[in-house]
């Protein structure tokens, strides 16, 4: 087999080669992402990760939705919406993190909420 033959065997697999090495970089940089305060997240249009704390008595769960007051680690409050059921041990929960965005109206559209272990997890 000749050079030219050889040479578009090997600029696909240079091809898929690169877009392999972008969905990586793409999928680590998404897991890796800092953590961004309630002002950020209003700030911004992307998907963003809060860490923080729900206010005591706040917890409510109506029609298929989560709401709560949530105070991120700068001290800021803010009304956060979950689509779903309640997840488990988020009553008791020490700290939590909202995966979302910000809504126009203040209020932060979580599409995630992790519950921290206290023991596990250290800032």
């Amino acid at each position: 087999m000749n050079r030219r033959a050889r040479l578009p065997d090997l600029l696909i697999w240079v091809v898929i080669g690169v877009i392999l090495a972008v969905a990586i970089f793409v999928s680590i940089g998404q897991a890796f992402r800092p953590y961004a305060t309630l002002a950020e997240a209003a700030r911004s249009r992307r998907a963003m990760q809060i860490k923080g704390t729900v206010v005591e008595g706040t917890l409510r769960e109506a029609g298929g939705q989560v709401s709560f007051e949530f105070r991120d680690s700068a001290g800021t409050t803010a009304q956060v919406r979950l689509a779903g059921p309640m997840p488990p041990r988020l009553p008791e929960a020490e700290a939590i993190v909202v995966i979302g965005q910000s809504a126009g109206d203040g209020a932060f559209v979580a599409r995630q909420v992790l519950i921290r272990c206290p023991t596990r997890f250290r800032d």
